[in-house]
C-alpha cells in the first residue's frame, strides 16, 4: 500500500532556478525510506512539498488523498521547524505539551522520550536558549512521540552527539511505522535495518534501491556499460551505478563516491 505518492513533481522558487525536477517517489506501509543527498540537493524542499508547506498542484497524495483534501489529518508527523507551530518563547516542556495537544496525544508520550534521550535537565529551559543539537532532538521527539502512521525526519542527526544519535537510530529500528529520513551520511544506511534508498542530486531523485544497503555492493562510474543499474544526472555529467566494476571503478563507500567522480 502506498502511503505517499509523488508524480512528476517540479518546483521552483523563481522562474530561473528549478529546485525539484520531475520527482517521482513513493512511500510504502512500514517502509523506512532514506533519501541521501548533499546539502542543497533538494531534500528538504521535497519534504516541505509533501507536508504541504510549499504550494504544489495535485502531484502529491498522502494516504490516497491529495494534499488540499488533507485538512485535519493527524497521522503525519515531522521534525521540520517550519511545520512546528511555536507560539511565543516557550520552554521545552510547554512546547512539547502544545505539540501533543495539536496531535491529540498524551504529554507522557513526549516526556517518556525526553527521559529516553536524557534531556530532562532542559525541560524548563526556553527553546531559544538550548543548543542547536538539543533543539533538533526536541523536534525529533515531537515527530516521534505520536507514533504516527508516517514520520518525516529531516537530517535528524544534525548536531546530535554520538550517544544520543545511537539512541535515536535504535528507536527508529524498533518502530513499525513508515519513515522518510533525509541524510547526507551514507553510512547510516548500514545502521537502519531494512531501509530503502533514493539518491537525490541537484533536484533530481534516483530510482529506489531495495534494500538500501545494496548501494555498498555497487560501483560508481562515469562510463556507461552493460552492467549499468542506474543513471544519475549531475549537471551535465552522468554517473552510472553498476553491479560489478573493473580497475577503473571504485566501490561506493560514501556520498562523495557518487557525486565527485573524475
Amino acid at each position: 500500500m502506498e502511503l505517499i505518492s509523488v508524480k512528476t513533481l517540479n518546483y521552483s522558487f523563481d522562474r530561473q532556478n528549478k529546485v525539484l525536477n520531475n520527482i517521482n517517489y513513493t512511500l510504502g506501509e512500514s517502509e523506512k525510506s532514506i533519501i541521501i543527498g548533499a546539502n542543497g540537493s533538494g531534500k528538504t524542499t521535497l519534504l516541505k512539498c509533501i507536508l504541504g508547506l510549499l504550494k504544489t498542484g495535485r502531484e502529491i497524495k498522502v494516504a490516497n488523498q491529495y494534499l488540499d483534501d488533507l485538512s485535519g489529518y493527524l497521522d503525519l508527523s515531522a521534525n521540520i521547524k517550519d511545520a512546528l507551530h511555536l507560539p511565543g518563547d516557550l520552554t521545552v516542556m510547554e512546547f512539547l505539551k502544545y505539540q501533543m495537544q495539536l496531535k491529540d496525544k498524551d504529554l507522557k508520550d513526549a516526556t517518556n522520550l525526553l527521559d529516553y534521550f536524557q534531556l530532562n535537565n532542559i525541560s524548563g529551559k526556553k527553546i531559544s536558549k538550548i543548543s542547536s543539537g538539543q533543539e533538533k532532538l526536541v523536534n525529533n521527539i515531537v515527530a516521534l512521540a505520536p507514533e504516527s502512521l508516517i514520520t518525516v525526519l529531516d537530517e535528524p542527526l544534525s548536531g546530535v552527539d554520538p550517544g544520543r544519535a545511537n539512541l535515536l537510530l535504535n528507536l527508529i529500528n524498533s518502530r513499525k511505522q513508515s519513515f522518510i529520513i533525509t541524510l547526507h551520511n551514507l553510512n547510516i544506511i548500514k545502521v537502519i535495518k531494512n531501509s530503502t534508498l533514493n539518491v537525490m542530486v541537484s533536484g533530481s531523485i534516483s530510482e529506489k534501491i531495495i534494500p538500501g544497503d545494496r548501494i555498498f555492493s555497487m560501483y560508481a562510474t562515469s562510463v556507461i556499460s552493460e552492467n549499468a543499474f542506474m543513471e544519475l544526472s549531475i549537471g551535465d555529467k552522468k554517473i552510472y551505478l553498476t553491479a560489478s566494476g573493473d580497475e577503473r571503478d571504485r566501490p561506493i563507500e560514501k556520498l562523495e563516491d557518487l557525486l565527485y567522480l573524475n
